[in-house]
């Protein structure tokens, strides 16, 4: 690439071709680095041809895959360039962020030739609006960098640009100096461009100085190497500034000889400027022979010529701002596509961890409840609690109805000091009845500062029995799932707490009896004890139901789960607006498909589908109808398809229809039926208003990627367009 380069300026047409072939080759092996490198070379030949909006779209992609494959040097070329394209433009703001963006890749790259390349276009800039001084500082510090960096080549143009600045300030010499060193290194390298604009430039300062014969001289010489390296633009520009000496100088015949010339060099090579820049000279000429009529008409074809000139000079700039306004455009809906992505993956991962924790609260729920011990049962609840919840310090503390106070049934993490009586914070949640929460606060918790803390009473049906508590030395460690995890907890703890107890208070009773039984009457009390079995079992049943029904919970939690995720997946894969697929889920769809196709050697057909008129719905009668015209002509695209066939929204109001095992002729009858439809659907008669589509079809070949099958159907598209609107293309 680098090779290619060096003759870009020189043979820009044959360049632009060799990397255009490069880049389809990188491509194919999805080499960025070299595709970014190829699509540089292609933009400066473009540049060079004046074709400045594709050579702004090649250099544009060119930034986002050295961007991307973090390849600075390419980035920094390319940056440069697109720097210069906006200079020529005259878009300085432009141009001066892309040259800032240049200094900023090459550094990270240590490309000081880029540097010093990107001061010397500023330096032009500053030249062009006349700031000439600031000129020469920016020629002097490319100069420094080049010559420090060993680019002896590049001194050429760096010293003749700020001789031509010089000789704008009127100090001659200094520009003399210039202009003869600058000739010296152009001669050596070959760089004959450059060398023939210094030389035009030496002859009007030896004019300025009085020197007619040298400036003749400089004139000469500079046209026989021109026409001897067949350099037509200079040569142009070369005659009209002989043939405007040659006036000045009242020698008319001979200037008008050289300016015809360079009208016809000016009218070959399409240059609106230098045509009418020999116009100008034609109509002074004319008007030194007194021909006024001449000079007249002259002047009037320079100021034509001019317009048009200017014409295409502002065409050529609102080309750019629309190519910047639509990467900028892109850029955002890329970054909001990504936005989108991370927040549908992060609700996903939020719903499946509710999941997770849904499912091991129900299971430590069971072992809890089906504990019939109480320190067993704590025992349980810490281990499991420990498992899901950042929770090193831990303890449940139980009301004591003999000592009116609480103490600790279970105390994991705490440090002795607060082991032996529950803090005040404790006896405050059990006193009002309400959980407390506190993070970022500082306390004490297996030696560390305990940052995050929940107490929550654990209640059942209306008695509180006490408080469990979480202690974690991290900083919000407590989110709104971990605690509805902990109130689901209290409940299966409390209910263990009651089965305890419960038991304990069954076991004292069925003691005593028995010892009476045993002692006094045996047999009187047989019926009381198989009461108080019969209520044991009567609480089993009870204590079954109640885990039926935290069963038949948990089930309904998880069809909602799975009903949710089910939403989230249609609509990542949807178009709101129309119900058909999105583009993204459309290309996948299409990529699949193609393979299919081609591994069995079947036949596949795209069509490309885009409303006419669409601008004329939104701009008369506003966006809600334009949505509501798009809708209908979904619908109508999805009655005439197959089970097999795929509809996509392609962008805008462009529709993308994918016929698997479909031939070419099938995919044109149901296009038509798709238009035909459309034409004469009631919806849009009632709005009062007439729709039409056109189409573009395309079949798969085997050797097609997904991106020429889709720019082969849009370019049929297109001709359908162009050829009168309502019509299906397929060829």
């Amino acid at each position: 690439m680098e090779e290619l380069w060096h003759k870009a300026r020189t043979e820009p047409d044959a360049i632009r071709v060799q990397a255009q072939k490069a880049y389809l080759q990188y491509k194919k092996h999805s080499w960025k680095q070299a595709m970014a490198a190829a699509l540089v070379v292609s933009g400066g030949a473009l540049s060079f041809l004046l074709r400045l909006e594709e050579a702004l779209r090649d250099l544009m992609e060119a930034v986002a895959l050295a961007t991307e494959t973090k390849a600075y040097s390419q980035l920094a070329h390319a940056r440069l360039r697109l720097g210069g394209i906006y200079a020529q433009l005259g878009e300085y703001s432009a141009a001066f962020d892309e040259f800032e963006a240049c200094f900023e890749a090459a550094n990270k790259d240590g490309s000081e030739l880029y540097v010093a390349a990107a001061l010397n276009n500023v330096g032009e800039i500053y030249r062009e609006s006349g700031r000439y001084h600031d000129a020469i500082a920016n020629y002097d510090r490319a100069l420094a960098i080049a010559r420090t960096a060993g680019h002896p080549g590049s001194l050429g143009i760096y010293i003749g640009n700020r001789g031509m600045s010089r000789h704008a300030l009127g100090e001659l010499d200094a520009a003399v100096k210039d202009y003869e060193e600058a000739l010296a290194i152009h001669k050596n390298y070959g760089n004959y461009t450059g060398l023939l604009e210094l030389e035009c430039r030496r002859a009007e300062l030896a004019e300025a100085q009085g020197d007619q014969f040298a400036a003749q001289a400089i004139f000469s010489e500079a046209l026989a190497i021109a026409v001897d390296k067949g350099l037509g633009a200079n040569e142009c520009e070369l005659l009209i500034g002989f043939g405007s000496f040659l006036v000045r100088q009242g020698r008319l015949t001979e200037a008008e000889s050289r300016l015809r010339r360079a009208i016809d060099l000016g009218r070959d090579k399409r240059s609106w400027r230098h045509l009418s820049q020999a116009l100008r000279a034609l109509s002074d000429l004319a008007g030194a022979k007194a021909d006024y009529r001449s000079a007249l008409v002259r002047s009037r074809l320079a100021e034509r010529l001019e317009r048009r000139s200017f014409d295409a000079r502002l065409e050529q700039r609102l080309s750019a701002m629309k190519i910047r306004n639509d990467l900028s455009w892109a850029e955002r809906e890329a970054s909001h596509a990504r936005n989108e992505t991370v927040r549908h993956k992060q609700r996903a991962q939020e719903m499946e961890r509710s999941y997770e924790l849904l499912r091991l609260v129900t299971r430590l729920g069971r072992a809890v409840t089906s504990e019939l011990e109480l320190q067993a049962a704590c025992t349980e609840l810490y281990d499991g609690v420990r498992s899901f919840v950042d929770a090193p310090g831990f303890f449940l503390a139980l009301w004591d109805d003999e000592r009116k106070a609480l103490r600790f049934a279970l105390n994991k993490g705490l440090s002795a000091s607060p082991a032996t009586e529950p803090s005040a914070l404790c006896l405050r949640c059990f006193k009002e009845g309400r959980e407390l929460v506190l993070q970022g606060r500082r306390g004490a918790g297996k030696g560390d500062e305990a940052r995050s803390e929940v107490f929550l009473p654990v209640v059942f049906a209306s008695d509180i029995l006490g408080v469990m508590a979480v202690q974690s030395p991290r900083e919000d460690a407590y989110d709104e799932a971990s605690l509805a995890a902990l109130r689901v907890l209290c409940s299966f703890i409390a209910v263990a707490i009651k089965n305890a107890r419960r038991m304990e208070e069954a076991n004292t009773a069925k003691e005593a009896e028995i010892y009476r039984l045993k002692n006094v009457e045996l047999k009187a009390k047989g019926a009381e004890l198989e009461k108080a079995l019969a209520e044991v079992r009567s609480y089993a049943k009870r204590e079954k139901e109640y885990k039926d029904m935290i069963l038949a919970w948990n089930k309904r939690l998880e069809e909602q789960v799975l009903r949710r995720t089910r939403e989230l997946e249609k609509l990542a894969i949807s178009d709101g607006l129309t119900g058909l697929y999105n583009r993204r889920h459309s290309f996948a769809l299409l990529e699949r498909e193609m393979k299919t196709a081609q591994r069995y050697g079947r036949e596949l057909c795209v069509i490309m589908i885009d409303v006419d008129d669409f601008k004329r719905i939104n701009d008369e009668r506003g966006h809600r109808s334009g949505d509501a015209v798009l809708a209908e002509i979904a619908r109508t695209i999805r009655l005439h398809l197959r089970a097999s066939d795929i509809a996509g929204r392609y962008g805008g109001e462009e529709f993308l229809v994918v016929l698997p095992e479909t031939p070419l002729e099938g995919a044109l009858i149901l296009a038509e039926r798709i238009r035909i439809a459309v034409t004469a659907t009631s919806a849009f008669e009632a709005m009062g208003i007439a729709m039409t589509l056109s189409c573009g079809i395309a079949a798969y070949k085997g050797t097609m990627d997904t991106m020429e099958l889709l720019e082969l159907a849009d370019t049929r598209l297109y001709k359908a367009k162009e050829t009168g609107k309502n019509r299906v293309v397929t060829d």
